[in-house]
């Protein structure tokens, strides 16, 4: 299916580029001294008129690659910085950290207002399916370690910076896991109203 877009990518960009090339870029908005990790977007050429410059006159491929090359820098001089980063980034993953956050801090009240659920919601959502999926594992459910994949499918943003929308992809099976988990303690505190009623 994405066999199409790979050799497009490549006849353009004369390498082989899988599906995104801007991993450089990305990974320069959340890794630089003194970073939040959260991802800067004043970085961002879409709302700085010098980087659009830059962009322009360098192109996409090498304005990525001098990102690239920027954020591999900060990571060689400051590596303890770098793996604070990614592991508060981890954190916010799944504690919900990410979905307060205003990349521009404007009208905050107004953000604040608009989040889907609150942080906590988030959070719980992430420790029933981390219970759940540590259930199926010890119950030995089969292929339940395929939902294991789950932690490692967000190691891009642990990398780079995360957001609320990167959650999108795995809330689904974070959910089944939930209710797997709901399910089996329900089970399990029916059977012990039973022997006691």
């Amino acid at each position: 299916m994405v066999a199409p877009w790979i050799v497009r990518n490549t006849l353009v960009y004369h390498r082989l580029t899988f599906i995104r090339g801007n991993f450089g870029f990305e990974l320069h908005m959340g890794n630089f001294r003194y970073s939040n990790g959260m991802g800067w977007g004043g970085y961002h050429p879409s709302v700085n008129p010098r980087e659009l410059e830059k962009y322009k006159k360098l192109g996409e491929s090498a304005y990525i690659r001098e990102n690239q090359g920027i954020a591999m820098k900060f990571i060689r001089e400051h590596p303890a910085e770098f793996l604070q980063l990614t592991g508060q980034r981890f954190i916010d993953f799944w504690d919900g950290k990410a979905i307060e956050y205003n990349p521009f801090n404007l009208h905050w009240f107004i953000h604040r207002l608009q989040l889907p659920w609150p942080r906590y919601i988030h959070f719980s959502l992430s420790l029933l399916a981390l219970w759940g999926l540590l259930l199926a594992l010890g119950s030995r459910i089969k292929a339940a370690w395929l939902f294991a994949s789950l932690i490692l499918y967000p190691t891009a943003y642990y990398l780079t910076y995360t957001a609320p929308r990167y959650r999108h992809a795995v809330e689904p099976e974070m959910v089944i896991l939930s209710v797997y988990l709901l399910y089996e303690l329900a089970g399990a505190i029916g059977k012990r109203f039973d022997r006691h009623g």
